[in-house]
């Protein structure tokens, strides 16, 4: 079976299988650092739990000081909320969406992180689905 399962049972393997076990082994296992305990890279990784109701966490690491901003948008593009923006010192970050109020559909996380000292930058976006 390996890393290659059908976790939901639909009969496929997909990316939903993939984010399953991804999320499953970051929970008994945290996030990758180096073996200083030291971040190493930017990182966003997929919400936790995903499909939502009301609330999920996202999680991402800086691996020096940084500017951060962390949006949600609709599937219009329009921004719902701002969870992070500012100066974030490095290391491993949670941030909460609360979906009270909104309707159920699926949404973007979207991450912009620029690094104060290298100034390496670091974009992602990732899927979020609120079921209600």
């Amino acid at each position: 079976e390996g890393c290659y399962m059908d976790t939901d049972g639909n009969g496929t393997v997909n990316g939903y299988d993939y984010i399953a076990i991804r999320v499953n082994w970051m929970r008994t296992h945290g996030t990758p650092k180096a073996s200083t305990g030291v971040v190493e890279t930017f990182a966003l990784e997929g919400n936790y739990p995903n499909p939502f109701n009301p609330t999920t966490t996202i999680r991402y690491a800086l691996p020096e000081r940084s500017e951060v901003e962390l949006r949600v948008l609709d599937m219009l593009g329009r921004e719902v909320a701002v969870l992070v923006r500012g100066t974030v010192e490095a290391g491993v970050h949670t941030a909460a969406f609360d979906a009270r109020g909104l309707e159920s559909g699926a949404y973007t996380a979207v991450v912009r992180m620029t690094g104060l000292e290298t100034g390496a930058t670091f974009t992602k976006a990732i899927r979020m689905s609120l079921v209600k």
